[in-house]
Formats: C-alpha cells, structure tokens, sequence
C-alpha cells in the first residue's frame, strides 16, 4: 500500500533552512551565491559538482551522473546520502524540518 507522502510540503517546509541541512549533510562543501558546492559523495569526485539550490532545495549532480543520482529534492538527497528508500527519508526529513507528516508504522 501506497503512503501519502507530501514531498513538496515537507520541501517547502525545509525551504528556511537549506543552509543548514547542506552544512550537516555534506560538511565539507561551502556556499557559492545561493548554492551549496561539494563533491560527490556516491562516486569520486575531485571536483565540487554537486549544487544543491539554496532557494528551492533542488539539486544537480554536475559531473557524471548515475541513472537515479542526476538530480532532486532534498529528500532524494537526504535517501541517497544515508542510503534509506524514500519513505524513510521522507519520514526523517519532515522530522528535521518540523512538518507534522509521519510515515505509517507497523504496530
């Protein structure tokens, strides 16, 4: 069964504090303008090519991108980075930020 997942409410929940949640998920990148730049945690990057929008949350992989890993949100981030499927990244996510969404549990 399918959740209800509201991505783009816990995004837009997630708006005011991009900065922040570049700073704890990738450390060591830095701000350029209104983007966050580090390298590529799931493949070698020696080079900053990952931009993560610090207006919207979206993100690009610059560089060579990998079927499913080119571009996102910052739950998609968020899965990719600490290896969860998107329920779970959704469910930790909206926690980080505040949004009131939490995924259904097993009881």
């Amino acid at each position: 069964m399918r959740e209800d997942i509201p991505f783009k409410e816990i995004g837009e929940k997630a708006r005011p504090v991009l900065e922040a949640l570049c700073r704890r998920w990738l450390p060591e990148g830095h701000r350029s303008g209104n983007w966050w730049k580090a390298c590529v945690p799931w493949r070698p990057d020696r080079t900053p090519s990952l931009a993560v929008s610090l207006t919207t949350g979206h993100w690009k992989d610059m560089g060579n991108a990998h079927p499913g890993k080119e571009s996102g949100d910052m739950i998609k981030l968020f899965a990719l980075l600490y290896h969860t499927d998107m329920v779970d990244a959704a469910d930790a996510v909206a926690q980080i930020v505040g949004h009131e969404w939490r995924k259904r549990r097993a009881g």
